[in-house]
């Protein structure tokens, strides 16, 4: 089957981001008591994954960070941006800090080693390990973690345009989808407003992709992600998987199985166009039913979602 887009040489805007600026002298500790990760292992050459919880240990969001100057640049779905920065506020009670969403900022994502030669040419050496960061004059440099060279770039829109317009020339711009699609493949997950405060950490493998640290201090939910890393039991966890359907599945969309009758046994966390009718998606389901081998899409008598492998072990025992 043809792939929609080919993601071997990849150049498109990062639309659906957004960045926020947290800044003053409280700014570490506070985000330190907010989110899932540790900051103070964080250092200026690597960005980090959180996940922002409820008190119920429910994922609100999973915020991507890096050090900014003397403060730190959240990057998050602009669907929850407004909601996550609203909320965050509400927190900072008496401390030093300010938290700004950064409207003048935009990026762009590239992927494959064409793509990776074509951006060297202009802002030089980047990043070489999973998870870099360096700035590059105005910009900010992402490694990005996936089978291809994949890097993203944060900067001023005024001055991100003319690098965009540079690449387009001996790159192909594909639509912004595409860079999601390679999310999946890379296992990375995304939470959005139809699966906001659904799960915990653990379900969408958050722990698997570095983005829990089980010795840090309190932040809101960590007595219930600590419970189930020390005490329970996950009998759900995010897989891969590849599906042909007439109708595009979307984040929230139901999964079945035989083992669980007409009781949801998972739900779909993201699913993008690979070919003509056909999507990769990611769900997070009950691992009985995946075990049991029969996942079907909105109906147990849906269509069936093909397992496809993650580029990381994933527990299903």
């Amino acid at each position: 089957m043809k792939n929609l887009t080919d993601i071997s040489c990849l150049l498109c805007k990062l639309s659906a981001l957004s960045w926020v600026y947290a800044e003053g002298e409280d700014a570490e500790s506070f985000l330190q008591s907010q989110f899932t990760n540790d900051l103070s292992a964080l250092d200026e050459g690597h960005s980090q994954l959180h996940g922002y919880c409820n008190p119920k240990g429910r994922l609100l969001c999973i915020v991507r960070l890096v050090r900014h100057n003397d403060g730190f640049l959240l990057q998050l779905p602009t669907a929850l941006s407004d909601a996550i920065v609203e909320r965050l506020r509400k927190y900072v009670l008496r401390a030093k800090v300010s938290l700004n969403t950064a409207d003048q900022l935009a990026g762009i994502g590239i992927a494959g080693q064409p793509a990776a030669d074509a951006l060297t040419q202009h802002l030089g050496p980047l990043p070489d390990t999973d998870n870099g960061y360096l700035r590059r004059g105005v910009f900010g440099v992402y490694g990005l973690p996936g089978p291809l060279p994949r890097f993203q770039i944060v900067g001023p829109m005024s001055d991100l345009q003319p690098l965009w317009d540079a690449l387009s020339e001996p790159l192909q711009p594909q639509p912004a989808w595409a860079w999601s699609r390679l999310d999946i493949g890379a296992g990375i997950p995304q939470i959005l407003p139809s699966t906001s405060e659904a799960f915990v950490p653990q379900m969408v493998n958050l722990d698997l992709v570095g983005g829990i640290s089980f010795q840090k201090g309190c932040y809101p939910g960590q007595e219930i992600v600590a419970r189930m890393h020390y005490l329970g039991k996950l009998k759900q966890r995010m897989i891969r998987a590849q599906v042909t359907t007439s109708a595009a599945p979307k984040p929230g969309d139901k999964v079945y199985s035989p083992e669980h009758g007409a009781q949801s046994a998972g739900t779909l966390i993201d699913a993008q166009p690979s070919g003509p009718g056909c999507f990769d998606v990611l769900a997070v389901v009950q691992l009985a039913a995946y075990r049991a081998g029969k996942l079907s899409l909105n109906d147990p008598n849906g269509s069936t979602l093909e397992p496809k492998s993650l580029p990381y072990d994933v527990p299903t025992d």
